[in-house]
C-alpha cells in the first residue's frame, strides 16, 4: 500500500543514517553519545571538525528524526509491537543534535509562532487549501498578487514553515497545504489554539516575573507574568470581564484543549457505573463535554455551570448543537461561581471538573473541592479530569511508573512503562501538556500536580480517591467521593 511504502522508505532512511553515524563515530574512536552524560562530548564542541561522512550522517539522521508524519506513525506502530527501534522523535533529536544548534533553535523559537500568525492572519493556509490543484499548490508570486503580501518575504516565511512541517514546497517557491496545516484552518482545533497571539508577550515577561522583588514567592493569581505583560493589577479572569473582545478567543482556546481529551473521556471511563442521574459540569465552559456526554448517556440529565459571560456562550452553543435537549431542559445552563457553595446537593448529582483545578493554586483548589464535598451525597462522585504530573526521571526498567501512579482501575487503557533509559514522563511525548503547565503558571500561578499532590489536595477538601482512570489523552480521571 502507498502509505506503507512511504513509511518503510522513511524508516530505512533513518536506520541507514543511524548506522552510518555509529560507523563514523567508531572510525573516529569517539565515545558513545548519552543524554545522561554530565560532561561535554567531543561532538558538542563547536571547534571540533568531524569527518565529512560523520557530518552528513548526523545531518541525515536529524532530518529523518524530525519528520512529523513519520513519527506519528512510528509511535503507533511502536506501542503495538510492530517496531523495535528507538522511537521517540524528541529524545533521538536530543541525543544527536549539537547543543549549540539546540541553543540557536531556542534563541529563534519565537518565529515559530510569529510565522504561524502571519500565515493565519493573511489567510495563506485558506488560500493554499483552495488551490485549483492542491497537490501542486500555489506560487508565492500568485500569493503576492492575491493577498498583497511581498513574495520575497513570503518565501522565507513559508520555507521556515515547511521545515516545521506546516506546509510543503512542491516546486521552487511553490507551496501547498499538508495534513498539519489543515488543523490551522478557521474552525479547526489548531486554529483555536493559536488564536491568542498575546501569549508571546506573556512568555517575554517570564524572566522579569521569576525575579520580581515582590512576587517571586507569591502564589497569587494577581502576581503573574500576565499582569506584567498587560500592565494590569487584575487577575486573568477579572481582566477578561473588562475586555469583552478577549472572551471569545479565550473560550475557543480553552475549548480546543478540552476537546483534545474528549474521546478518551467518553470511552475510557465507565460512565454506565455512575450511580447518579444528573451530571453537573462545574466550570463547563461552552458545554462541549456535556454535549458529547449527552449523546452516549441518554438516561442522564446535565447541567453546565460557569460565569455569566461564558454561560451565555454555552447557551448559544447548546441551542445550536442540541436544540431538543436544550429546549426540554435535559441540558441546562447555569451561572455558578465554584468558589461559592454548590446549589445542587445530594445523591442525585455527580460533579465534573475538567481542566478547572489546574488553573488554581492549592488553597483555591481545596476551596473549590470543599464546596463539592459538602454538596455530595454518599452516591455522588466528583470526577477531576486533569493531568497527573510524572517526573522526568530516567526509567530503570519495568515497574518504575507504578511507583509514581496508583494501579489503574480501568482495564481499557493502562499506561506503558517507559523502556529502559527513557524519561518516565516519555520526554518529548509530554511536551504539549508541559508547555500548557508552564503557560498556566505564567497566567494564573497554577501548577501541575503529581499523584501524591492530588491525594493531598482531595484529602484536605474532605474527599477520598476511589479510582484513577488513565485515558487515551494527556489527562486522567481522578474519581472521588466524600469522606
Amino acid at each position: 500500500m502507498p502509505h506503507q511504502r512511504e513509511l518503510l522508505a522513511l524508516q530505512a532512511a533513518l536506520n541507514n543514517a543511524l548506522d552510518a553515524l555509529r560507523h563514523e563515530m567508531d572510525a573516529a574512536d569517539l565515545p558513545p553519545l548519552s543524554q545522561a552524560a554530565t560532561a561535554e562530548h567531543p561532538l558538542d564542541k563547536p571547534d571540533f571538525l568531524v569527518s565529512s561522512g560523520l557530518y552528513e550522517a548526523r545531518r541525515l539522521a536529524l532530518g529523518s528524526s524530525s519528520l512529523p508524519d513519520f513519527f506519528m506513525m512510528i509511535d503507533l506502530l511502536y506501542w503495538s509491537g510492530c517496531l523495535v527501534f528507538y522511537h521517540d522523535q524528541g529524545e533521538l533529536k536530543n541525543l544527536i543534535q549539537p547543543p549549540y544548534d539546540k541553543a540557536a533553535e531556542c534563541a529563534f523559537a519565537m518565529y515559530d509562532t510569529a510565522n504561524i500568525n502571519v500565515a493565519i492572519g493573511n489567510g495563506i493556509f485558506e488560500h493554499l487549501a483552495k488551490a485549483p490543484d492542491i497537490r501542486t499548490g500555489v506560487s508565492v508570486a500568485h500569493l503576492q498578487k492575491t493577498l498583497d503580501v511581498d513574495a520575497r518575504k513570503l518565501t522565507t516565511i513559508l520555507r521556515h514553515l515547511s521545515i516545521a512541517g506546516w506546509v510543503r514546497e512542491t516546486d521552487t517557491d511553490v507551496f501547498t497545504i499538508c495534513r498539519s496545516s489543515i488543523t490551522l484552518l478557521p474552525g479547526n482545533i489548531g486554529h483555536k489554539m493559536v488564536s491568542l497571539p498575546e501569549n508571546i508577550k506573556i512568555a517575554d515577561a517570564f524572566p522579569a516575573w521569576i525575579q520580581h522583588p515582590e512576587w517571586k514567592y507569591s502564589q497569587s493569581p494577581a502576581h503573574t507574568a500576565f499582569q506584567l505583560a498587560n500592565n494590569t493589577e487584575l487577575p486573568l479572569f477579572l481582566w477578561i470581564k473588562q475586555h469583552p473582545d478577549a472572551i471569545k478567543p479565550f473560550a475557543h482556546c480553552v475549548q480546543a484543549f478540552g476537546d483534545l481529551a474528549t474521546p478518551g473521556i467518553l470511552f475510557d471511563y465507565p460512565w454506565d457505573s455512575l450511580p447518579t442521574p444528573t451530571i453537573v459540569d462545574c466550570g463547563g465552559g461552552r458545554g462541549n463535554l456535556v454535549l458529547s456526554l449527552a449523546k452516549i448517556l441518554p438516561y442522564c440529565r446535565f447541567i453546565v455551570q460557569d460565569t455569566e459571560e461564558i454561560a451565555n456562550l454555552a447557551r448559544v452553543n447548546a441551542k445550536a448543537q442540541a436544540p431538543v435537549d436544550f429546549t426540554s431542559g435535559r441540558i441546562n445552563i447555569e451561572v455558578q461561581d465554584f468558589f461559592s457553595p454548590q446549589s445542587h446537593q445530594g445523591d442525585d448529582f455527580s460533579f465534573v471538573l475538567r481542566h478547572v483545578l489546574h488553573d488554581w493554586p492549592d488553597r483555591e483548589a481545596v476551596q473549590i473541592l470543599s464546596h463539592l464535598a459538602a454538596a455530595a451525597g454518599p452516591k455522588s462522585r466528583i470526577l477531576i479530569m486533569e493531568r497527573i504530573s510524572v517526573p522526568g526521571l530516567i526509567s530503570k526498567g519495568p515497574g518504575d511508573l507504578q511507583t509514581l501512579l496508583p494501579t489503574p482501575t480501568s482495564a481499557k487503557h493502562v499506561p506503558h512503562t517507559p523502556p529502559l533509559g527513557m524519561p518516565m514522563n516519555l520526554g518529548s511525548a509530554s511536551r504539549v501538556p508541559q508547555l500548557l503547565a508552564v503557560h498556566l503558571m505564567g497566567i494564573l500561578n497554577a501548577h501541575d500536580r503529581t499523584m501524591g499532590e492530588w491525594e493531598e489536595v482531595t484529602t484536605k477538601a474532605g474527599l477520598r480517591i476511589t479510582g484513577v482512570y488513565p485515558l487515551r489523552a494527556y489527562i486522567s480521571i481522578i474519581e472521588c467521593s466524600r469522606l
